[in-house]
């Protein structure tokens, strides 16, 4: 006997023009909302969305595109021109040319994969190849008859995908619980809602090892093979979170469990179940229920979505509403767990769902037996969720609220952050500096060092949030200083670290922002230069020092408490690079600890080397593809906004005009231009 998946989703058709009628009656009938940020898709208004606090959510979160969501359904359409700019692509894997470029077993699959057995050579007889599937997901229509079109069934898929992600702002459509994601398509089942169970298991491997993050399951069947639920296991044991929709039958699952949703009904909670409400709030009469299944419950009826377009076969609707059924309750959940995910990147599985069942809104004081039957911890509410997830957010890495880029020779300074343009403004205090360091309270919030050759003597300048000089004092020196900021005395005021930039056996000195020195640190040989940077942390502060010596190549990474003499800790990094360029300390990966960011030194390529405080490399790239490197300058914190560290590179020599902005997995995040001044080049973060 063939065992089955399907869906049994129902509609209540009304136009286009209907929908925008009805949308209008609902916003007017709420006239005191106003919301921060409201996107301007036609059919962003619908009673499902206000009712689980998207609107409020979206004020702080919109989703990230390197979220990824699989949907396990009957395939979504691709290039819907309200999906296209959120769907996964495998980036790794070239369009079309037979090979399996990655080598995860599927060949050509750049837009996700198609488990339905598929005649492709249409010789009507299936080989071996074929019982794999195709590389093209979208559920096809070409054969679709009328009767086929009008019951809709060919839709399922991309209607989940747009409650989850349909793109936001474009004037078009609808905008998905993420503005921003990349959505994986895996057709499991055929266009009317049915298929085999057998590649189950395919399909969620699939899912787990091409990075999803969370995985969508609006299907239900009557049996799960013992390789589906290995396969639930594996996503699970790999932190995907995994959402399943309850199925429309008006059954107890209890007493006739269906699955996936039901796959851990005698165990720990590794997915999410879902049931369905309507408008007023009351379970709809369709939604199965059982206790052991159903974790949460969100909207299910008179949906409003994107379905799959295809004018060229008379299905020219790009929008469509009246749809009911768990399958688009599913989502909502989903999708949460996706902003969750874009917000703290590096939470479990079980620490998002936490988040989403601890924030839901209960009618009753206490969730009784008779209740959590139907809704489990109640209904979902994605704004309490963000609310959760701000206040359980372990706020260790410095956010930076814009990045300044200084022009020393003329004390120009550009500055620009995530969401704003770059601006440009003259600082007479930042002409002829060496380096700039950054505090994030209090009223000192900048020092500067400049070198004088005449006097052999260096003055340093303490600043004001608007770089207006507090004081200054004056010390003898042998040639050019780093600066770096830092309570290394648990003060809660920084006290200023020095370090030669030239060759000497001194390590750094710290003195008192009145100029007096406190402490002085000898190096165990003679170095090159020192770098320094402060432990990116709100606790109180230690000092990294990074250096090569005369006679090794390789990099010496100490870190320094307020006692100064004795290194706290300590690696050797053989980075390959000729010299150092800059250096720096931030939690760039979400790991509760401090990396090492290395930059080249000049007239080597321009490369930035990741490193993990035990000293292995995580990661090494070239940050400019530039045939001459004058050496980089680096700053480092929370640009991006999610908690986790970001690194800022700019040229020193300013030959090549561009500011980049950097992740953990050398992903360029944000990029400007600042050809309007020249150099030499500082960065400095603004806290």
């Amino acid at each position: 006997m063939v065992k089955l998946l399907h869906f049994n989703t129902m509609r209540q058709s009304y136009s286009i023009g209907l929908v925008t009628a009805f949308v209008m009656s609902v916003f007017s009938m709420f006239p005191h909302v106003a919301y921060a940020v409201t996107p301007n898709d036609p059919f962003v208004e619908q009673w499902s969305f206000r009712d689980v606090g998207a609107y409020a959510a979206w004020d702080i979160a919109q989703g990230n595109r390197d979220v990824v969501v699989a949907l396990i359904d009957n395939g979504f359409d691709t290039f819907h021109p309200d999906l296209q700019e959120n769907v996964w692509v495998n980036e790794d894997e070239i369009a079309d040319n037979g090979i399996d470029d990655d080598g995860n077993g599927y060949i050509d699959d750049r837009y996700g994969w198609n488990f339905v057995p598929t005649d492709i050579d249409k010789n009507g007889a299936l080989e071996l190849s074929e019982v794999k599937g195709s590389n093209d997901p979208r559920p096809p229509v070409a054969d679709l008859d009328q009767m086929e079109k009008a019951r809709g069934k060919v839709h399922h898929g991309t209607l989940v995908a747009g409650i989850i992600g349909a793109v936001a702002n474009n004037n078009q459509g609808i905008a998905g619980i993420n503005w921003h994601v990349r959505l994986m398509n895996i057709r499991l089942l055929s266009s009317d809602g049915a298929g085999s169970i057998d590649a189950l298991a395919d399909a969620i491997m699939y899912a787990v090892d091409n990075g999803a993050d969370v995985i969508n399951f609006s299907i239900v069947g009557e049996y799960i093979t013992p390789e589906a639920s290995a396969a639930i296991d594996y996503a699970y044991s790999h932190n995907v979170v995994m959402v399943a929709a309850a199925g429309n039958n008006g059954l107890s699952l209890e007493s006739a469990p269906l699955y996936p949703v039901c796959s851990d009904a005698t165990g720990p909670r590794k997915i999410l179940g879902v049931s369905a409400i309507t408008e007023d709030h009351y379970l709809a009469s369709f939604s199965n229920v059982g206790s052991n299944c159903i974790d949460i419950t969100a909207p299910g009826a008179y949906i409003t979505s994107t379905v799959r377009y295809a004018p060229q076969y008379g299905m020219t609707d790009k929008v469509s509403g009246g749809w009911h059924g768990t399958s688009f309750a599913a989502p909502f959940v989903s999708a949460t767990a996706a902003l969750v995910k874009s917000m703290q990147p590096h939470w479990s599985a079980t620490k998002i769902m936490t988040a989403i069942l601890e924030s839901t809104h209960v009618t009753p004081t206490v969730i009784t037996p008779e209740y959590a039957q139907m809704y489990g911890h109640g209904l979902l509410q994605i704004d309490k969720t963000v609310a959760y997830v701000l206040d359980h957010m372990e706020k260790t890495v410095l956010p930076i609220r814009s990045v300044s880029v200084i022009d020393t020779a003329s004390g120009a300074r550009v500055s620009k952050s995530l969401v704003s343009e770059p601006r440009q403004q003259i600082q007479a205090e930042l002409q002829g500096i060496d380096d700039i360091a950054a505090y994030p309270l209090g009223d000192i919030r900048y020092a500067t060092v400049t070198y004088s050759h005449t006097t052999r003597s260096a003055t340093v300048s303490l600043l004001s949030g608007a770089y207006t000089v507090l004081s200054s004092f004056t010390l003898a020196s042998q040639g050019t200083l780093r600066i770096e900021l830092a309570d290394l005395v648990g003060d809660a005021a920084p006290e200023i670290i020095l370090a030669p930039a030239y060759a000497s056996d001194e390590l750094f000195r710290v003195y008192a922002v009145s100029g007096g020195l406190i402490d002085a640190t000898k190096a165990k040989a003679v170095h090159t230069g020192i770098f320094l940077a402060r432990k990116n942390t709100l606790a109180k502060d230690r000092v990294a020092v990074g250096y090569m010596t005369a006679e090794s190549r390789v990099v010496t990474i100490e870190i320094y408490d307020g006692g100064g003499r004795t290194p706290a800790e300590g690696v050797t990094v053989d980075a390959g690079l000729q010299s150092l360029g800059d250096f720096a300390a931030v939690d760039i990966n979400g790991s509760g600890g401090d990396e090492y960011i290395l930059a080249a030194g000049p007239d080597e390529q321009a490369a930035l080397v990741y490193v993990a405080g035990d000293g292995s490399i995580l990661r090494k790239f070239i940050a400019y593809d530039t045939a001459r490197n004058a050496g980089i300058h680096l700053a480092a914190g929370d640009y991006s906004g999610n908690g986790v560290g970001n690194v800022v590179t700019v040229m020193r020599s300013g030959t090549f005009n561009k500011v980049r902005v950097w992740d953990a997995r050398s992903k360029k995040i944000d990029q400007w231009d600042i050809s309007a001044i020249g150099g030499p080049l500082l960065i400095s973060p603004n806290y």
